[in-house]
């Protein structure tokens, strides 16, 4: 429904969906990789009759409200087995945030031979998670409380951290917004930003101003528009909170989940852009991941000789060893995508990680 604001340089048999959804297979089955997440699928049925015949197992989790489109996320059987060890599929309807959706799965190896695995251990257990969070660039508060909502899920299914985790998703934010800041941070005092710019999507607190010849012209910095009561508990993840105080002058996230962004972390840097058509080329798409954590000595005293103590002493270790680059600029610019060679909207992003038991 799009095709004539987004695409407008895009041929229609590169926007049509049976050919997309054979360049989306042929991508996927020419890389193998061994999880798949994907957002905006209204054809789950197609994909899974592509990838099913390579050894993937996928689920799919509608957007509510009868929203057309929801999440996929794929595995191979092989290495993770039929189905996940946990399941909690997050939607966001229920705490008022949207008809948005979150898949958080959790994923046990059938054994430690597969490729990737370096030392004998215990079955390693992975928890994923999948989201397309809310797109409206000014309702920065319902990203964040859809984003503290899917933290806080993932928090519980890895036990606090004792499992690693990968979260990967369409943000609807860029590497300069709260959203990121929050995640790789694991702090954020919203109420020291804009509500209508902590999605980073559009220009931030500033306007430009004409001197009093007429001539050149100056920044401006205002400041932050008050968040309202509601917002304030929106961006909690929860909007039916209400409090003891009129207007709160703080509100801070937080998670310890120690989150780090796996482009980041291979490249220094996140890519150019991940998505690219006539409103937007820009960089919305991350995969974050955080290691299990060993015991630390805040824990020892209170876990001694336990069976606690034992499982955080003995962990997997999961690290991002290469990415995958999107194509340069000038080959996707100025018409944007999807294209005849690729076939969404959004290039891919491909992490390999490697994974070791320590003891």
């Amino acid at each position: 429904k799009h095709r004539h604001e987004l695409y407008t340089q895009i041929p229609a048999d590169c926007l049509s969906w049976q050919n997309r959804v054979e360049l989306l297979a042929q991508e996927i089955v020419h890389w193998d990789p061994t999880i798949v997440c994907l957002q905006e699928v209204d054809h789950f049925a197609d994909l899974e009759d592509k990838l099913s015949p390579h050894g993937y197992i996928g689920r799919f989790l509608q957007r509510t409200n009868d929203r057309p489109d929801g999440l996929a996320m794929f595995w191979k059987a092989v290495v993770f087995g039929g189905a996940p060890a946990a399941v909690e599929d997050v939607k966001f309807a229920g705490l008022n945030l949207r008809d948005n959706v979150a898949q958080v799965y959790r994923l046990r190896m059938a054994g430690n031979d597969e490729p990737g695995v370096e030392e004998r251990g215990p079955p390693l257990e992975v928890v994923v998670s999948n989201i397309h969070v809310l797109f409206n660039p000014k309702r920065g508060d319902i990203k964040l409380g859809q984003v503290r909502v899917l933290v806080d899920t993932i928090d519980r299914e890895s036990g606090g951290g004792a499992r690693p985790v990968i979260m990967c998703g369409d943000w609807n934010s860029a590497p300069c917004s709260g959203v990121y800041d929050f995640l790789s941070d694991g702090r954020l005092d919203f109420m020291e930003r804009d509500r209508r710019t902590v999605s980073g999507q559009i220009a931030g607190n500033r306007s430009r101003t004409v001197n009093s010849r007429g001539t050149g012209s100056s920044t401006l910095y205002k400041a932050p528009k008050p968040w309202k009561i509601d917002e304030i508990a929106t961006a909690l993840g929860d909007p039916s909170l209400s409090f003891d105080v009129a207007a709160p002058t703080t509100a801070v996230l937080s998670h310890d989940l120690d989150l780090t962004s796996s482009y980041r972390h291979v490249l220094g840097s996140e890519p150019m852009y991940t998505t690219a058509h006539d409103k937007y080329i820009g960089t919305v798409d991350y995969v974050f991941f955080s290691s299990s954590r060993a015991r630390t000595e805040d824990d020892k005293d209170s876990t001694e000789n336990s069976k606690v103590d034992e499982q955080r002493r003995r962990h997997w270790h999961i690290e991002p060893r290469a990415v995958l680059l999107p194509p340069p600029t000038s080959v996707v610019l100025p018409q944007g995508l999807p294209r005849g060679w690729f076939g969404s909207d959004h290039v891919s992003l491909l992490v390999k990680f490697s994974c070791v038991f320590r003891q």
